[in-house]
C-alpha cells in the first residue's frame, strides 16, 4: 500500500507545483511530513495524517490509499494549497 500512496502523493505534488513542504504544513502536520511518506520513510501513515492531506488536497481518501476515483486537477490542487498555505499566513484580528 505504502508505495501506490507515496507514488500517488509524490506525483500529484510534482504535477500540481507544490512543496511538500506546503502539503504537510496546510494539513497541520509536521513541515516534513509528506516528504517523508513520498519517500517510503514513513511506510504507514496513519489514516489520521492521510485523511488531513485528503483535505488540503481536495482528494478523496479511497484516491490516495487506493487510487480509485477521478484523478485529481492539478491546477485545483495546486489553486487548494495555495489558499490553504495564505490562511495559515494572515495574521489574526489579535494580532493586528
Amino acid at each position: 500500500m505504502s508505495n501506490l500512496v507515496s507514488a500517488r502523493l509524490g506525483k500529484l505534488c510534482e504535477d500540481a507545483g507544490v512543496s511538500h513542504e506546503s502539503v504537510s504544513l496546510s494539513a497541520g502536520l509536521a513541515g516534513g511530513h509528506v516528504g517523508l511518506i513520498v519517500s517510503g520513510r514513513v511506510k504507514r501513515p496513519s489514516a489520521d495524517v492521510l485523511a488531513k492531506i485528503a483535505a488540503v488536497l481536495g482528494v478523496s481518501l479511497d484516491w490516495i490509499v487506493l487510487g480509485k476515483g477521478e484523478e485529481p486537477d492539478a491546477g485545483v490542487v495546486r489553486t487548494r494549497v495555495k489558499e490553504r498555505a495564505s490562511l495559515r499566513r494572515a495574521p489574526t484580528a489579535e494580532a493586528a
